[in-house]
């Protein structure tokens, strides 16, 4: 996942490396997003380590993220993460950003799958969301539809990764004094432990990166998780305010 510099130019925000907005809102929307990029990332770990097809992957990866979201945090704190990563992708969608993603969706697709496949999950219950975010009422009526259909995809894939107390699992390359960011990723790979087992180990950072980023890096099977994006996000939220 790669990101234009223009965007920090456009709202420049300050951030130290590794730190948190001192703003509780612009807080909570870097760790909301933080939150679903690791999911999402961690779903192309998933697909490389079980040598899952390869096709469609940015979307798979994607379905991940929403289905993490919902089965990890209570009702609430979803809610706020799907409506933060919401607001990141029309905000980079709005400010042009969408050339580099490669193999992504443009940012509005990724908007409107993340609230369906949330809201289609429960859609008695996320119907006020749905309306908040301006899903279309045409694309709800799928979205169950769509939901059950992703669930059941990540499913099949995660059979036989139960989660375990000793073994591989996602490991956390974090220096002795952590600073703010990497503590929020440690809590993040211990909520993922508790929910999937995996075959072979996988290394996750955060680490300074030149470049305003998240990936995944299969010849070295590790997550990074760079500062400068951290820091793009918190200058991001100053665009959706």
């Amino acid at each position: 996942m790669m990101r234009l510099a223009c965007l920090a130019m456009l709202i420049a925000l300050p951030l130290r490396a590794g730190a948190l907005p001192d703003d509780p809102a612009a807080a909570a929307f870097v760790r909301a997003n933080l939150a679903s990029t690791l999911y999402h990332e961690v779903g192309h770990a998933l697909i490389d380590v079980r040598g899952l097809p390869h096709d469609g992957e940015e979307d798979a990866a994607d379905a991940f993220a929403a289905l993490m979201i919902d089965r990890l945090w209570p009702e609430a704190e979803a809610q706020a993460i799907v409506r933060a990563t919401a607001e990141a992708f029309l905000a980079y969608s709005e400010a042009g950003d969408e050339a580099p993603l490669g193999a992504h969706s443009l940012d509005v697709v990724r908007y409107y799958n993340l609230v369906c496949l949330f809201y289609g999950a429960d859609p008695d219950g996320r119907g006020p969301l749905a309306e908040a975010l301006e899903l279309p009422a045409p694309r709800r009526e799928s979205c169950p539809e769509e939901a059950e259909a992703a669930a059941s995809d990540w499913n099949d894939r995660l059979a036989g990764m139960p989660p375990q107390d000793h073994g591989p699992g996602l490991r956390l390359v974090a220096p002795r004094d952590r600073d703010a960011l990497t503590t929020l990723i440690a809590a993040e790979v211990g909520r993922l432990n508790g929910e999937i087992g995996w075959p072979r180990r996988v290394d996750v950072s955060v680490e300074p990166c030149g470049e305003a980023n998240a990936f995944y890096d299969p010849r070295a099977r590790r997550i990074v998780i760079c500062t400068e994006y951290a820091a793009e996000l918190a200058s991001l939220f100053g665009w959706v305010e």
